[in-house]
């Protein structure tokens, strides 16, 4: 492969030839690995206690099984040469989605869930001095 031939549209929007051999057992089982990744995660996330944490879990797992099922799929398109599904272009777009997405949910993780619980220490702090309701 020539290094140029990255730089070309008409590579990226090519139908590849079926992987063989070890490539492509390296793929299956990366998104096999992805997709058995997620089912850990979900299963951790019944484990803990910590709202935030679940949630967190949730969204990673969630993470885990898009990506992992749709490269799976992706490589069904390309070892069967289904045009525009089989396509080079998706595999740069997968990776992208997955270090989007992972970002998303540690911002989520590092910056949101503290605030929410400042805010609900505020909360608990202004209920104290507001009337309870009459039952």
């Amino acid at each position: 492969m020539d290094i140029v031939n990255l730089f070309k549209l008409s590579y990226w929007l090519s139908q590849p030839y079926p992987a063989l051999g070890w490539i492509k057992w390296f793929w299956v089982l990366l998104f096999l690995g992805l997709i058995l990744a997620g089912v850990i995660v979900f299963m951790i996330k019944n484990k803990t206690k910590d709202k935030f944490v679940k949630l967190v879990f949730k969204r990673g797992g969630n993470l885990f099984l898009t990506v992992g099922f749709f490269g799976l799929l992706w490589m069904f398109f390309r070892q069967e040469k289904v045009y525009f599904l089989g396509w080079r272009l998706w595999l740069p777009i997968f990776f992208i989605l997955f270090v989007v997405w992972g970002y998303k949910i540690l911002k989520f993780y590092t910056k949101r869930v503290p605030e929410i619980q400042k805010e609900k220490e505020k909360m608990s702090e202004i209920k104290k001095y507001l009337p309870k309701r009459k039952k």
